[in-house]
């Protein structure tokens, strides 16, 4: 595992194995309900804006362009941006 960059339990550590998968799951999919807020304004307006964006979800600009690059990464704004 370490040399795949995971890292290895041995048997007794299950609650530190457990802890671990639960901070990469946090961290992978703990904003998908914003991505989701995100997205659903984009396809509802062709003509978005980040501004635009962070009006509406009273979010700050950081906030909304790491959301827009993970539905970009994802292709998930199609060409647009």
């Amino acid at each position: 595992a370490l040399y795949t960059g995971g890292r290895y339990y041995d048997t007794g550590q299950e609650v530190d194995a457990i802890e671990a998968i639960m901070t990469v799951l946090a961290a992978e999919f703990g904003d998908m309900a914003f991505d989701q807020q995100v997205w659903n304004l984009c396809a509802g307006n062709p003509d978005w804006t980040i501004d635009l964006l962070c009006e509406a979800l009273g979010r700050t600009p950081g906030r909304v362009a790491a959301s827009l690059s993970r539905l970009s990464q994802r292709d998930l704004l199609g060409h647009r941006r």
